[in-house]
């Protein structure tokens, strides 16, 4: 039998919750073929990649200019 397990993201990257590798190594321990994959250390990987944080900061300059003494052209949020 083939297992995928999957971590969900929101959780802090600090410390990795042992739940999965724990029941990664158990059902091995019995047969089975286990994936596991921990979509909360993924998604930091792409957060944090370069290609995201210039992404992010070329359209922070967009809004506000080279700096950042620009008002946006329209509300980013709602206001309250």
């Amino acid at each position: 039998m083939k297992v995928l397990l999957l971590f969900p993201p929101n959780w802090t990257p600090a410390m990795p919750h042992l739940a999965l590798p724990t029941l990664t190594a158990y059902l091995r321990g019995h047969g089975l073929t286990v994936t596991q994959r921990d979509l909360n250390i993924e998604v930091f990987d792409e957060v944090l990649s370069r290609r995201h944080i210039e992404g992010a900061v070329a359209r922070l300059r967009a809004h506000y200019g080279p700096r950042g003494d620009r008002r946006p052209p329209r509300p980013i949020a709602a206001p309250r």
